[in-house]
């Protein structure tokens, strides 16, 4: 239990330095790039903020399973 509620307050911190990170960012972020690094698709800077969220749902959902 109690290393599950240390997971979660890990994953929140990562998920406000993520939203403090993603404000600094331009609003076209680079995502894929050619042989030659030349840029082939730019995406939302709010695209970043995707894999963080389901980090504090999945350990929300762990802490809740102890």
């Amino acid at each position: 239990m109690k290393l599950s509620k240390l997971l979660f307050m890990f994953s929140l911190i990562n998920l406000i330095a993520v939203f403090v990170c993603v404000l600094l960012l331009p609003d076209q972020v680079a995502f894929r790039f050619d042989s030659n690094f030349i840029i082939n698709e730019l995406i939302s800077k709010w695209y970043n903020v995707i894999i963080p969220f389901l980090q504090v749902v999945s350990c929300f959902v762990i802490l809740a399973m102890d």
